[in-house]
């Protein structure tokens, strides 16, 4: 009877584990979608030939990457969970084949969907700056390659254009676009960074965090019981000091009582 209701229990935690594998698989499958509709929308604010133009795509574009960049938070979390789970599971002696086999499924899918978004932030930021080149030739025509490379590089856009901007309104046009297209730069360069560490966490097992933890909270353990070593040395030391302190003063009150006895015997004497 307890082996049924252990093989029951069993076949249920399997179903339920089944089915969190199936809902995290949709994630990331949202995910990839989502890259999808991230990468043409930016496409078009990239080819976009107005202000209003751009900034329609630019509103379309913000609720689904930041519903993307939750979303690859959650499945982390989500994925790590099942790493932990599994860890425990073989501690308690239990068959975790299928959970292990689902996991480094998972792993990988959500690896790939990790560097697929990389790869569009990193096409949407060279395209970024091919037009951030282009716009400076159309204010300075006789530009070298160096000249506009190290344009593309400038984190600011604005000293070129501090002295262009007083030929025309298109000039000053256009040192507006510049500089916001080094603002939206700046914001896909932190996308690509958040992305990297996303994926060095993925990357780094739960045993390998926890033995780092380990190593630090051993560090830590060390150092208080030296700590608490050197108190009671200390402590010691201290009772030491009074202990041979209160001597000094037994074996000074000895000698003058003993000067005083033969005093007074030399006194009687005389």
């Amino acid at each position: 009877m307890a082996d049924t209701i252990l093989e029951m229990e069993e076949i249920n935690g399997d179903e339920q584990f089944l089915q969190e594998t199936t809902s995290i698989d949709q994630s990331i499958t949202t995910i990839n979608k989502n890259l999808e509709s991230i990468r043409s929308i930016q496409t078009q604010i990239i080819k976009s030939t107005s202000v209003n133009e751009e900034q329609e795509h630019t509103r379309a574009r913000e609720p689904i990457a930041a519903s993307t960049k939750n979303l690859l938070f959650q499945v982390k979390d989500r994925i790590r969970k099942i790493e932990r789970e599994n860890i425990e599971l073989e501690y308690k002696k239990k068959d975790v084949g299928l959970r292990k086999t689902q996991y480094s499924r998972l792993k990988e899918k959500f690896t790939n969907a990790i560097n697929a978004y990389q790869m569009v932030e990193q096409t949407y930021r060279q395209l970024q700056e091919e037009r951030i080149a282009r716009q400076y030739v159309v204010v300075n025509p006789n530009a070298s390659r160096q000249e506009i490379d190290n344009f593309v590089r400038n984190s600011s856009g604005k000293l070129v254009f501090q002295d262009a901007s007083l030929r025309s309104n298109e000039v000053r046009a256009v040192a507006a676009e510049v500089q916001k297209r080094h603002h939206d730069i700046k914001n896909i360069e932190k996308t690509i960074e958040e992305l990297v560490v996303l994926t060095e966490q993925i990357a780094l097992s739960i045993e390998e965090q926890d033995d780092v933890i380990k190593h630090i909270g051993d560090n830590i353990d060390t150092t208080g019981d030296q700590l608490t070593k050197t108190d009671t040395q200390l402590k010691l030391a201290r009772k030491y000091a009074i202990s041979a302190r209160k001597k000094k003063w037994i074996f000074a009150a000895i000698i003058l009582v003993i000067i005083a006895i033969i005093v007074v015997i030399e006194l009687r004497i005389s």
